[in-house]
């Protein structure tokens, strides 16, 4: 994933597994604009975020850093 990140140019990537990523893995993801999720941290995002909708008149707005980024705003 890091070659292809590099490749096009990207500001980042996230990579998500079901399991659990490698000590090693993570060791090279620490310096560079990787994100890994893992299985429990992907069943907690989705646990937090099912049935759940924003709120009349408000849309969600997500971004590259989500969850960090998540956010309503009103409408147009």
């Amino acid at each position: 994933m890091y070659g292809l990140l590099v490749a096009e140019k990207a500001s980042g990537a996230i990579v998500v597994t079901s399991g659990m990523f490698t000590q090693e893995a993570k060791i090279f993801a620490a310096d560079k604009p990787l994100d890994l999720v893992e299985g429990n941290a992907l069943a907690e995002l989705i646990r937090s975020v099912r049935g759940r909708s924003a709120p009349p008149g408000k849309k969600f707005w997500g971004c590259t850093r989500y969850p960090r980024c998540k956010f309503t705003a009103e409408a147009a």
